[in-house]
């Protein structure tokens, strides 16, 4: 999925009042989100390279308390083709024209 999030960011003027009725004045920067987009790419065939899976578990299994391992994963793939590919990289450009929409 192809996704566009535009947003840009305000610095607004906030004026409160205490219990004792007193005015304070401050300023804060919020996000104000404009547009989001998005768009399925629909392939066939892909590679997955990125490479073994090893899992140590040997620290894990020696510290005291421990009932669990946390798995940090990454991978990487790549279409299987250079059509895909190409496809791809005409539908993003097409995609990231169409959702220019930043104020």
């Amino acid at each position: 999925v192809m996704s566009v999030q535009c947003y840009h960011f305000e610095t607004r003027h906030v004026k409160t009042k205490d219990k004792d009725g007193h005015v304070h004045h401050h300023h804060e920067t919020v996000r104000v989100d404009t547009y989001s987009g998005s768009e399925e790419f629909s392939y066939q065939s892909w590679r997955d390279i990125s490479g073994n899976f090893m899992l140590d578990t040997s620290e894990a299994m020696r510290a005291e308390n421990k009932a669990f391992v946390t798995l940090d994963l990454t991978y990487d793939i790549q279409f299987a083709n250079d059509g895909t590919d190409s496809d791809f990289e005409r539908k993003y450009r097409h995609f990231r024209h169409h959702n220019k929409r930043d104020t």
